[in-house]
């Protein structure tokens, strides 16, 4: 019977041109958005391989598409008088209900169906061909034919209100406008203080827009199926008032109608009871699947048992809202959807999107943007077309996170030098789980690891290391130690562990860039704390050189510099090469070059002996930090070593030149071309990761302090690293005697580049120290998948014919086809 019923409506719906035209609005709106207007929703001004555009279309156009399509349905039955004569049939309620909710689902299936044809051409448009995320686009498609069911149930519901077509109309847009977007706009206000965040749950957009990122959740689809069985449930309660008042005797009628009524009450009270019930149950054990080919929407585990420590609500103000070009889109859509997924696994973080321009469009101050600019969120400046005409646009690609009455800032870009913004934004977008995920961690630590700089051999002074203890602030517990050849500065009794065993103080050690040796007795310190499992950062300088006197003097002399510390590196695996790097890709420097009323004229020139350290491979201490500035730098050397693995970090451009020394230095180099052909040693690593268990130096000699009784020597390590840097400037902040601070770690302040230096810096000592394991995060991939915008624009009014006209050309096919059938069936013999 209910096959029979949603023929019926079927070919009600298609024996007329209403419902042809119908699907064909909805298909020229979304073609013409998608194909020809320019905007954020074009595919090709877009750029991506995507159908993103299309899952935010097809929603409010099904808002005015879906109550047309539905309003028929009951209310011409109460109009026409055939609601009275389908009663007297063998069919329930439910069954009459059920079939009009299926043939109007059915209609907008078919709706949906020509939209693949824009699948396929993306897909052919892919570079490379078939670059399109097939998993997340299906799970997006699931998502539209759920909000669409939704939709049918709610207009079925206001067609059975009313005989009245008009007023189903607008009874089904009214209330499908208040489910999709009212929780949403309430949510905006803060009326409700905490309460309209989940206000904003109960509204279709946030699942829809959970499932069309290609996570089917069991907790969004539970929703639906809960929407879709209330308003069936509600147009079957409405139908069934009819009985309450419909019984022959008065009597009779009294009891009946009490006893229906009844029934009716305490069967939709069971239903409100039983989704309750499943809903509740369903966040406690809900099930997901992210259909991504990249599961991408896959938190790995160190984020979630990172995020399950948080007890508070954690709110990110994102300041990337607003008109922007199609990469800062993708990163704007990426946050969000990394922030959904965060807040699936625990619903106390929460985030709002920000235009920090909205004030200034509105006439007013620019104190928002002081106010992100002094909490340290960069500002970026866009070039872009409005009118035809070019404009710069500033924008803050970051947040401002807060928590238990403490912020932190958090940036989004992953700026990287010689990159092209497309690959800029797509490693931004690979970082976001890591960037989250450390700005978690700084909001969430109570105690804090400790980190020392290491003093007494001429190291680099606390204001030379300022920025990097900043930086490793917001982690670690940072101080300066004195080693004076006493074993208790680096290692501690633990007495809580075994009396006599020695434990490290310190999760991490830096030595930076010494001038003087070491004495025996103090790298027996460093020696044991490794032995015991201490992880080192060595940023040492092989050569002696200075910049301030090549300034003065116009050169200097380049020597070898000894601070005792071959033997021990050797020991552990690597080894200094005594030679300068030179590089033609290098940081520029101001050279006076003449004067303007007597005001020197500065000229930059790149200059050979700062070279711009590069990424040695896809690791996750380096993966995709910018280039770091080096200072007379020299080669690291691999020794092979027993137990200990070793991998490169930093090299030079490629573009390198080994230079012996003792050399003379001097600024003359820059009044003349490089001969690139002496430029040819290759890609020379300056940084190494040692990792194992390191053989002692003093594994077969007496140690030089043997005045602790109760310390046990060790000739092997417990699992270490070390790094050791051939630049002892990699962790030093620049800074100017007219300046009160000094300048960010990785700060050129001659160019205003950033560099990688800081963030290089800080994946080191979390690679060490954080034992949740961050730093692993940042192997994650995305793949950029681009569309191949000339292909496009060669052939483009044939791609906007094909994706605009062939849908509704299929769908007039479809029509005569069965209208070919049914005059077939009706006029045979």
């Amino acid at each position: 019977m209910i096959i029979a019923l949603i023929r019926k409506e079927l070919n009600s719906f298609f024996s007329s041109l209403t419902g042809y035209l119908a699907i064909s609005v909805f298909l020229i709106v979304t073609g013409l958005f998608l194909w020809v207007f320019p905007g954020q929703y074009n595919i090709a001004d877009y750029g991506q391989s995507s159908l993103e555009g299309l899952f935010t279309i097809a929603p409010l156009v099904f808002l005015i598409l879906i109550p047309a399509i539905t309003m028929r349905l009951l209310a011409e039955e109460r109009k026409s008088g055939t609601m009275e004569l389908l009663l007297t049939r063998p069919i329930s309620d439910y069954q009459l209900i059920f079939s009009k909710f299926l043939a109007g689902w059915t209609v907008s299936l078919l709706a949906i169906l020509p939209t693949m044809i824009y699948f396929l051409s993306v897909w052919l448009l892919g570079s490379p061909q078939g670059n399109i995320d097939t998993g997340a686009t299906l799970g997006s498609y699931l998502g539209l034919l759920l909000l669409a069911g939704s939709f049918v149930a709610i207009g079925v519901f206001c067609s059975a209100t009313t005989s009245n077509q008009v007023v189903a109309f607008i009874l089904a847009f009214l209330l499908s406008a208040f489910l999709f977007v009212g929780f949403d706009l309430i949510h905006t206000l803060r009326l409700f203080g905490r309460s309209s965040y989940f206000l904003q749950q109960l509204g279709m957009n946030a699942h829809f827009t959970a499932l069309s990122r290609g996570v089917i959740d069991s907790r969004d689809v539970i929703y639906f199926v809960s929407i879709i069985a209330l308003f069936i449930l509600l147009a079957k309660l409405w139908l069934s008032s009819r009985k309450w008042q419909s019984a022959a005797a008065p009597a009779l009628s009294s009891h009946t109608s009490l006893s229906v009524r009844s029934v009716s009450i305490l069967w939709f009270a069971g239903f409100l009871v039983l989704i309750s019930f499943i809903h509740i149950a369903g966040q406690k054990a809900n099930i997901r699947f992210d259909l991504t080919s990249e599961r991408r929407h896959t938190l790995s585990p160190v984020t979630k048992a990172l995020i399950r420590d948080v007890r508070e609500t954690m709110v990110f103000r994102i300041y990337l809202d607003g008109n922007f070009p199609a990469g800062f889109v993708r990163l704007r859509n990426s946050v969000r959807e990394m922030l959904d997924e965060l807040h699936s696994h625990n619903n106390l973080i929460r985030y709002e999107l920000i235009d920090p321009l909205a004030n200034e469009k509105q006439g007013k101050t620019d104190t928002l943007q002081k106010y992100l600019f002094s909490q340290g969120l960069t500002p970026f400046q866009l070039n872009v077309t409005a009118s035809g005409q070019q404009k710069t646009q500033v924008i803050y690609p970051g947040a401002i996170v807060s928590y238990q009455g403490r912020t932190a800032t958090l940036e989004f870009l992953s700026a990287q030098l010689g990159q092209q913004p497309d690959a800029v934004i797509n490693k931004s977008v690979e970082n976001l789980e890591y960037k989250l995920a450390i700005t978690i961690k700084k909001l969430l630590n109570t105690t804090k690891p400790r980190v020392a700089f290491i003093q007494g051999h001429g190291e680099l002074t606390p204001w030379q290391l300022a920025s990097a203890q900043e930086i490793l602030g917001e982690f670690y517990e940072t101080g300066f130690v004195t080693l004076d050849g006493a074993i208790s500065s680096l290692l501690s009794r633990s007495a809580e562990v075994s009396p006599g065993i020695w434990l490290p103080r310190y999760a991490a050690i830096v030595i930076a860039k010494p001038r003087y040796p070491f004495s025996e007795a103090d790298k027996y310190v460093i020696d044991q704390y490794i032995m015991h499992g201490g992880k080192v950062f060595w940023a040492l300088d092989a050569v002696s050189t200075s910049m301030d006197s090549l300034q003065a003097a116009g050169q200097t002399l380049a020597l070898p510099l000894e601070i005792n510390l071959t033997d021990q590196l050797f020991r552990y695996g690597v080894k200094l090469g005594s030679t300068l790097l030179m590089d033609l890709t290098a940081l520029p420097i101001p050279i006076v070059t003449g004067t303007v009323g007597n005001q020197p004229q500065f000229t930059p020139y790149p200059w050979y002996y700062f070279p711009l350290l590069f990424p040695a491979s896809d690791f996750p201490l380096v993966k995709n930090i910018n280039a770091s500035i080096g200072h007379f730098i020299s080669p690291v050397e691999v020794v092979e070593t027993p137990g200990v693995s070793t991998r490169h970090l930093l090299t030079t451009s490629g573009y390198t030149r080994m230079q012996t020394v003792p050399a003379m230095i001097s600024l003359e180099i820059l009044k003349r071309d490089p001969v690139q052909s002496e430029f040819n040693a290759g890609r020379i690593p300056v940084a190494t990761l040692l990792e194992g268990n390191f053989r002692s130096l003093w594994a077969n000699r007496l140690p030089p302090t043997a005045g602790l009784n109760d310390y046990r020597h060790l000739t092997e390590s417990f699992p270490s690293a070390m790094i050791v840097v051939a630049d002892g400037d990699i962790v030093r902040n620049q800074a100017s005697s007219t300046q009160s601070f000094p300048y960010p770690l990785g700060y050129d302040h001659f160019s205003g580049q950033q560099y990688g230096n800081n963030d290089f810096f800080l994946n080191a000592i979390n690679y060490f120290a954080d034992e949740s394991g961050i730093i692993g995060i940042r192997s994650r991939n995305v793949l950029y998948r681009k569309l191949d915008t000339l292909s496009f624009n060669k052939n483009k009014a044939a791609w906007q014919i094909l994706n605009v006209a062939l849908p509704v050309l299929l769908l007039i096919a479809f029509g005569k086809v069965a209208h070919w059938i049914r005059i077939n069936k009706f006029t045979r013999k």
